[in-house]
């Protein structure tokens, strides 16, 4: 049993409270990149690579990941970054993300697992990260597809919010997607968080 201890904080407007659970504030804590391991294709015998790294500079703080992806054949590679640890998202609509991109693509997804056990489904939202300034990005929460090994599964239950045991960021190739992705590129990010 691993026990998690993640900060929530609260919005208030005219009156109304709205609780956020943050997952990670790199602007406030860039050493937090290191809770952080890789996931990338190199567990099916590809060469894509990933690191979340601080960055801790006097004029911007944050993490960056860096990714580069070199598709197989068939198209399919992934590089991210995932952190176990849990999560009771119950009551919140959205996942807000506050990031910027370069490179040579643009497109990532955010995953959420409800185990961790080996070939059990994860949940993907797609999201373009075209933004070469800091800007929000909001993902439903209803959003979330089921998939295996980047394959959209169709009959998998539903995502538990209440249940999640990792929160994970992966640059794709494309292989089952129309988009088709290579290149290096780092996606520079402030802030995940339930709201």
């Amino acid at each position: 049993m691993s026990l998690a201890i993640y900060l929530v904080t609260f919005t208030c407007v005219v009156g109304f409270c709205l609780s956020e659970v943050v997952v990670d504030d790199f602007n406030a804590n860039p050493n937090a990149a290191s809770s952080y391991l890789e996931v990338s294709d190199f567990v099916m015998k590809g060469v894509s690579k990933a690191v979340l790294v601080p960055h801790n500079g006097p004029n911007s703080k944050g993490a960056v990941l860096f990714t580069l992806l070199e598709p197989q054949t068939d198209g399919a590679a992934f590089a991210g970054v995932r952190r176990v640890a849990n999560f009771d998202f119950s009551g919140h609509q959205e996942i807000r993300l506050r990031l910027k991109n370069r490179g040579e693509y643009t497109g990532y997804q955010l995953v959420l697992k409800n185990s961790q056990e080996a070939n059990t489904v994860s949940y993907a939202n797609y999201f373009d990260a075209a933004q070469k300034d800091f800007g929000e990005i909001n993902l439903a929460l209803s959003g979330f597809e089921a998939q295996l090994h980047g394959k959209k599964v169709d009959d998998a239950p539903a995502l538990d919010i209440s249940k999640i045991t990792s929160v994970g960021i992966y640059a794709y190739g494309g292989v089952y997607r129309n988009r088709k992705q290579n290149g290096v590129a780092a996606l520079e990010i402030d802030y995940i968080k339930a709201v």
